[in-house]
């Protein structure tokens, strides 16, 4: 069934091209952003020295979602720097990863529902791990994590799969509005099977119940070593300076962090980019150039292109893929016939 429905989506979207259909306005337009950014075509800010009257420009960002590498690098290490400043209190954490066999990825894919159910399945095992390896943790403790969700593996084929950021132990209110926190202490491999075998278990009985898979294959895939969801735990890291078992009060009002570019490259790579390389003094934005007729001037002066970069023709669909032409005789930047198959899809 499953392999079915993929054949069936895969076959709408290529009836849908092959009819003169288009992909969707947003993910044109985000193709098109990225297109334009860092070119000084576009506008542009100007930096200069106080010290020594050495200026450049910094060209605009498209601040794209989902194609441009460096404002997707930007927003990671926002998000990254946020979390650590704002919500993950100053005590062990451990990564957890959730990953399951690629039989069943096309229905976490498709239904954001049985998305959720996995995930609550998977934080649920993990918080009772935690509690039982935590000494003098309550029932009613709780843990404290962030998950996030990928979609694809490494060749960017489809594989959607939970990160989550987990406290290493529980959080546990003693009725005077006062938290502490217990440390986990014995989460061996002992203990880290258990829950794996629990998320296993409880997951395959849960797409049973939705008739998203058959009960003798879920017994199947629970005795297969192979096919079963795979649970990864990071080393945990060790307690960060002034860490302390209680949880501290945090302020009544906490607004959410922005951070300028600058000084996150200055947190990754340990330098402060507005700094000037020739004398070492501070640089500042001065300026912020958007009309076309000051943007091509003062590049003109500068010797920098006046216009952006000539887009390139689409290029043609692979030689394979057309049934009735020959090799050679449609367009020259057509990719040629591989040597060998490769089905990406197996790859992970």
């Amino acid at each position: 069934m499953l392999v079915r429905q993929m054949n069936e989506g895969r076959a709408e979207v290529e009836n849908e091209f092959s009819q003169g259909g288009s992909a969707p306005a947003h993910v044109e337009r985000e193709f098109r952003r990225y297109l334009e950014c860092g070119i000084l075509a576009h506008g542009f800010a100007r930096a200069r020295c106080a010290e020594c009257g050495h200026d450049f420009l910094i060209a605009w960002s498209c601040k794209g979602r989902g194609v441009c590498p460096a404002c997707n690098a930007r927003r990671m290490v926002e998000t990254a720097a946020h979390l650590a400043d704002h919500v993950i209190p100053r005590l062990p954490v451990r990564q957890w990863v959730l990953s399951v066999p690629k039989r069943l990825r096309y229905y976490l894919q498709s239904d954001p529902s049985v998305q959720n159910l996995a995930l609550h399945i998977f934080l649920s095992a993990v918080e009772q791990g935690l509690r039982q390896c935590s000494r003098g943790a309550g029932a009613g403790s709780r843990i404290g994590a962030v998950a996030f969700i990928h979609r694809f593996g490494a060749l960017l084929n489809p594989h959607l799969h939970f990160h989550c950021v987990v406290v290493d132990g529980v959080f546990e209110s003693d009725g005077d509005e006062q938290v502490h926190f217990h440390e986990a202490h014995a989460l061996g491999p002992e203990a880290l099977d258990e829950i794996q075998a629990k998320v296993r278990l409880r997951l395959l009985r849960a797409l049973t119940r939705r008739g998203l898979l058959e009960r003798e294959d879920a017994q199947a895939m629970a005795g297969a070593g192979a096919e079963t969801p795979v649970v990864a735990a990071a080393t945990p890291a060790p307690n960060p300076p002034n860490a302390s078992p209680e949880v501290t009060e945090e302020p009544a009002h906490r607004r959410a962090a922005r951070y300028a570019w600058a000084l996150l490259l200055a947190r990754i790579y340990e330098v402060f980019p507005l700094l000037c390389p020739k004398c070492g003094g501070a640089i500042r934005i001065i300026a912020f150039i958007t009309e076309a007729v000051a943007v091509r001037d003062i590049l003109a002066h500068l010797g920098e292109p006046t216009s952006p970069p000539r887009m390139a023709p689409a290029r043609g669909p692979p030689l394979w893929e057309i049934s009735d032409a020959a090799q050679g005789e449609s367009d020259p930047q057509a990719q040629p016939a591989p040597d060998y198959e490769f089905d990406q899809r197996l790859a992970w």
